[in-house]
């Protein structure tokens, strides 16, 4: 599936979210074990792309599906 998404960061994101509704990239590094940033960098085209919406809830900044991305 790699090679669908462009890279396995990426995939590990919208599988998540797929399966949990929402997340945040220090929920992401926790659970797979890698480094922060590879996270924080695969968040911003996604949510370029309109793939992903985020949102604050408190201090911290959550990620979900876009429901308004036609696919």
């Amino acid at each position: 599936m790699e090679n669908l998404f462009g890279n396995a960061v990426i995939e590990k994101v919208l599988f998540y979210i797929f399966v949990n509704q929402k997340c945040y990239p220090s929920l992401l590094k926790k659970t797979f074990e890698s480094p922060l940033y590879s996270f924080q960098m695969a968040f911003a085209p996604l949510e370029l792309g309109g793939i992903i919406v985020s949102h604050k809830e408190g201090k911290t900044l959550m990620y979900q599906f876009n429901p308004r991305y036609p696919f």
